[in-house]
């Protein structure tokens, strides 16, 4: 697909939203191989982005279209990725992206895993007053 090699060229923040923009204008006329693979290159380069301003338009565009192609199992995955590369922001920052990417925790483990995320949210604020 040669729009995705000129795409993989830009700078991360240019090149997720054109991922999340393309995306969206082709779908029904990508395959799934297709779909999955702008996928990843969207989340390699969401994962990049130092900006929660762009996170906060990427991720949410990006979350059920992860729920709808991926299996539980690479989702799961992935998910432990974006956990681990934004862990290191601020703790609002964080709490923007987990706020985004709530499909992925809901297909992952239900309203449950919802619930629990919430708690734990919760309880780390208790400790930090």
């Amino acid at each position: 697909m040669q729009v995705l090699t000129y795409v993989l060229r830009q700078e991360p923040t240019q090149r997720a939203e054109t991922l999340t923009k393309l995306l969206k204008q082709l779908e029904g006329n990508l395959s799934t191989q297709e779909q999955e693979e702008i996928l990843t290159e969207a989340l390699a380069a969401a994962r990049e982005l130092a900006s929660a301003e762009y996170r906060a338009v990427v991720l949410p565009a990006l979350a059920p279209k992860l729920v709808e192609c991926y299996p539980t199992s690479k989702l799961a995955g992935e998910w432990q990725a974006i956990l681990r590369s934004y862990s290191t922001n601020q703790r609002s920052d964080l709490l923007q992206d987990i706020k985004a990417i709530i499909p992925v925790i809901l297909a992952l483990g239900g309203k449950e895993a919802v619930e629990a995320t919430f708690q734990a949210i919760q309880q780390v604020c208790r400790w930090w007053r």
